[in-house]
């Protein structure tokens, strides 16, 4: 066959080719790479935007104006890298390149996909298996597996269906591509409006003047639970400190917690009710409704622990996690201290360079697992683990303080501590690490009573260490769950154990230690009369 004869044949294609490789870029391609990066940030837009006051409770500000503008600036670039890429595609005539880059698209939806998971987990209680939930509900095996068979049927669909499905939602993008506007200019509006006055910690009370020689700490370790830690102890695990406290403390074998959860069981400790449930209102309120009455009151408005404290003529302090206890009880405290759960929306940073390379990072991780290492939820608890136990020192040795209230976040997750190589170093080990997180929290007390008795104040101190609720994926750990939790009791001056077998609900514990911080309760005999004819008047079965 001739050169001439073979010509018309090439030429069509070439013409085709050439027609595509030279079809000018223009709006269409522009809202559907900018659509398509938006998405992509759309968790952290989520917490940015949609936050409600409900949010704002747990929270130690609102977003600031540096992290909205680092989320604009992140949208930005990353548009133009979609644009780039899908104009360096047009232009390249091998049809190789063209199908690695409509697969290469295809894979990167996973990053909003994990986005819009992580959203609707947020924001519909119905969803919120979509989180770390599902260990319980299929185990970690079925949680490996689900991803497995996600990842597989995402590669088929990439593998056969790659074209067709660039093109539906090419059209998906486009068609959403408005609301790249409507997040711009809500960040706009948010860096206008920014307000982080009702978010402050409040004033704090005077330090009053009193000689008596008597001195309370409570200590919460949240999560921990009775019988992973005593009862039935992996064998890998030591726990020397608690171990020394229970033998020469009052130790309570049955001990249930006010509730199910830190939002529950927190105010039943310090309000000394049972709480049925809780509702977040504002920055610095919480509502509660009572199982007494059934009526919904604010909490900070309630007597507690620390105006009775207050009333008595003590001073009262709180190094506090979780729950703003600074902006709840400010009036009847002289030292107080709180650092909010670690989440991705907290872990990121302050300063703009900071922000726009962790809020990029934390697409491709949770709170939970990262393919980095630590997670930067993960890197936060850390930071916010010793903050708490440093300042726990400082509030444990003063002696001007004569009530206080240490709620640690150990051994709550994330796991963070390798206990065989005592570091910092544990990451992506949601359930087995727990153990590990009981030995930190060993090591914690065990710094904390090395603390007081450098500064001469254990022996006058009454410390009770226990929890707000038992582990809650504790049937992931060996198969078995159950309600106790840790209560284990040392007065002031006294080191002989004692053993209490009766079950009783530690809400009570409010009561018991006021009435040890005003000397009407002074032995580990008495306390153990005094939790028996309590708990005729608390029956154990009416707790969570």
């Amino acid at each position: 066959m001739s050169d001439a004869t073979a010509t018309p044949s090439i030429t069509p294609a070439l013409q085709n080719n050439s027609a595509e490789t030279l079809k000018p870029f223009g709006f269409r391609e522009v809202a559907i790479a900018f659509s398509f990066a938006n998405l992509c940030y759309l968790r952290v837009w989520s917490e940015l935007l949609t936050y409600k006051q409900s949010n704002a409770f747990w929270m130690k500000h609102p977003p600031t104006p540096n992290e909205l503008v680092a989320v604009m600036l992140n949208v930005f670039w990353l548009g133009c890298v979609f644009l780039a890429a899908a104009w360096l595609a047009r232009r390249t005539t091998n049809q190789r390149i063209k199908t690695f880059a409509r697969c290469s698209f295809l894979v990167l939806l996973c990053v909003p996909l994990n986005a819009l998971r992580s959203v609707l987990a947020t924001h519909f209680a119905g969803l919120d298996f979509l989180r770390s939930p599902m260990f319980a509900l299929i185990g970690q095996k079925g949680v490996l597996l689900l991803a497995i068979s996600t990842a597989a049927i995402g590669a088929l669909i990439i593998l056969f269906w790659h074209r067709r499905v660039t093109v539906i939602l090419s059209a998906i993008f486009l068609a959403i591509s408005p609301f790249v506007l409507v997040t711009f200019a809500q960040a706009l509006a948010g860096i206008a409006k920014y307000n982080p006055v009702p978010f402050r910690d409040k004033p704090l009370a005077s330090a009053v003047s009193n000689h008596q020689n008597r001195r309370v700490l409570w200590i919460i370790f949240d999560e921990m639970d009775q019988r992973l830690a005593f009862v039935d102890r992996n064998p890998d695990l030591q726990m020397p400190e608690l171990d020394r406290l229970q033998k020469e403390a009052f130790y309570a074998t049955n001990a249930i917690p006010p509730g199910p959860a830190t939002p529950i069981s927190l105010p039943g400790y310090v309000t000394g009710r049972l709480v049925d449930s809780s509702r977040e209102l504002s920055p610095d309120e919480l509502e509660l409704v009572f199982k007494d009455s059934k009526h919904a009151v604010p909490w900070s408005r309630q007597p507690n622990v620390f105006s009775e404290v207050k009333g008595a003529g003590f001073n009262a302090a709180i190094v506090g996690w979780f729950h703003p206890y600074c902006r709840l009880f400010d009036a009847d405290l002289i030292s107080c201290h709180w650092w909010p759960m670690a989440m991705q929306y907290n872990s990121m940073g302050e300063k703009i360079p900071q922000l726009l390379l962790d809020q990029t990072r934390s697409l491709f991780e949770t709170t939970l697992f990262s393919p980095f290492g630590q997670s930067l939820s993960a890197r936060e608890h850390v930071r916010t683990y010793h903050a708490i136990l440093e300042q726990s020192e400082h509030v444990a040795s003063d002696m001007e303080i004569d009530f206080a209230l240490l709620h640690f976040p150990v051994p709550h997750a994330p796991h963070v501590y390798n206990m065989k190589t005592g570091k910092f170093t544990r990451r992506n080990s949601p359930i087995a690490a727990y153990v590990d997180s009981l030995a930190l929290t060993d090591r914690t007390f065990g710094e904390l009573r090395r603390s007081m008795e450098a500064s001469e104040v254990w022996q006058n101190t009454t410390v009770l260490v226990s929890s707000d609720h038992p582990y809650r994926e504790a049937a992931l750990v060996d198969g078995r769950s159950g309600p106790r939790i840790p209560f284990i009791l040392k007065m002031a001056g006294k080191n002989q154990g004692y053993q209490f077998a009766k079950p009783f609900n530690t809400v009570n514990s409010k009561d018991l230690l006021l009435a040890i911080l005003k000397g009407k309760v002074n032995t580990p005999q008495e306390v153990a009369e005094w939790l028996t004819n309590s708990t005729e008047k608390q029956r154990p079965s009416e707790a969570p």
